[in-house]
C-alpha cells in the first residue's frame, strides 16, 4: 500500500512538472514570436499592418510622462487600447493594445481585469471569448505592441467604407486620489492597485468621405470591478484626465498610400 501511495505521489509530481514545463514552453514561444526579452518584457517588434491597398487611418497619441510618473505609485506608463466599431453592423476591430493587457503578462499579478475592462468586453465580442486575454489565449500578435512611454503611432486599414466609431481606452495603475483611494470606506484594499479607473475617448470616422471627428472623453469604467458599461461621471477624475497629452487622427485613402 505504501509503495502504491508513493508511486501515486511521484506520478502527480511528475505530471505537475510536465504541465509546468509546457506552460513555460508556451510562455517562451509567445515571447519569442513577439520578439520579447524574457529579462525585461520589452517588445522590439511593431504591430503588423493590414492590407496596404485599403484606406488607412493613422493614430498619433502622445502620453504625458510627467503625469504618470508623478501620479502613479508605480510610475509605469499607462495601458492603452484602440479599436473600431461599426454602429450599423456591430462589427468590432481591435487596432492596437499594450502588450501586458493583450497578453495577460502582469508582473506580480495573475490578472488585472480592471486595467482596460471596456476594451476587454469589446474584444470578447470580437473574438467570441470571455475574460481578459491571457498567456494561454492572448490577443493576436498583429495588434499588440510595447507600452509607449511618450509617443504612439499606429496605422490601421479600414475594414470597409461607411461610418465607424473609434475608441481609445487608457489607464495607469495606482494613481489614487481622494475618491479612488487605495482602500474603500470599509477599509477594503484595492486588490488590483487600480486607482482611478480607465478612461474612454470616442470619435467618428466617415470612411466614405474621408472625414474624422475630434476625440471626446466620454466616460470611465470602475476602480474595482470589470464592466462592459461606460460611466459618464468624470467629476472625481483628476490626474487621469491628463495622461494623454494629445490625440491626432488622419485618414489616408488607398490611392494616397
Amino acid at each position: 500500500m505504501k509503495q502504491t501511495i508513493a508511486a501515486c505521489i511521484l506520478s502527480s509530481l511528475m505530471l505537475m512538472v510536465f504541465l509546468g514545463c509546457n506552460d513555460q514552453k508556451k510562455h517562451s514561444e509567445i515571447l519569442k514570436s513577439k520578439n520579447i526579452s524574457e529579462k525585461n518584457n520589452t517588445i522590439n517588434a511593431q504591430p503588423q499592418e493590414d492590407d496596404p491597398s485599403a484606406d488607412r487611418v493613422i493614430f498619433n497619441i502622445t502620453v504625458d510622462q510627467k503625469v504618470y510618473e508623478d501620479s502613479s505609485n508605480f510610475g509605469e506608463p499607462p495601458q492603452i487600447a484602440i479599436w473600431l466599431e461599426n454602429p450599423e453592423t456591430s462589427k468590432i476591430k481591435t487596432v492596437w493594445v499594450s502588450y501586458r493587457s493583450g497578453s495577460g503578462d502582469w508582473v506580480g499579478k495573475v490578472e488585472c481585469p480592471v486595467a482596460l475592462p471596456y476594451w476587454y468586453s469589446r474584444f470578447n465580442k470580437e473574438m467570441n471569448t470571455s475574460g481578459p486575454p491571457s498567456f494561454q489565449n492572448p490577443a493576436p500578435v498583429a495588434v499588440t505592441g510595447a507600452t509607449p512611454k511618450t509617443d504612439l503611432k499606429v496605422k490601421c486599414s479600414m475594414p470597409s467604407r461607411g461610418i465607424w466609431e473609434y475608441f481609445i481606452e487608457v489607464n495607469v495603475s495606482a494613481d489614487f486620489n481622494r475618491t479612488f483611494s487605495s482602500e474603500t470606506s470599509q477599509g477594503v484594499p484595492d486588490q488590483h492597485g487600480n486607482g482611478q479607473p480607465s478612461l474612454i475617448y470616442k470619435g467618428l470616422i466617415d470612411a466614405a468621405n474621408a472625414k474624422i471627428t475630434e476625440p471626446e472623453l466620454i466616460g470611465r469604467t470602475d476602480q474595482y470591478y470589470p464592466t462592459d458599461k461606460i460611466n459618464p461621471d468624470l467629476q472625481s477624475i483628476t490626474t487621469a484626465k491628463n495622461l494623454i497629452k494629445s490625440i491626432e487622427i488622419s485618414y489616408h485613402p488607398a490611392k494616397d498610400n
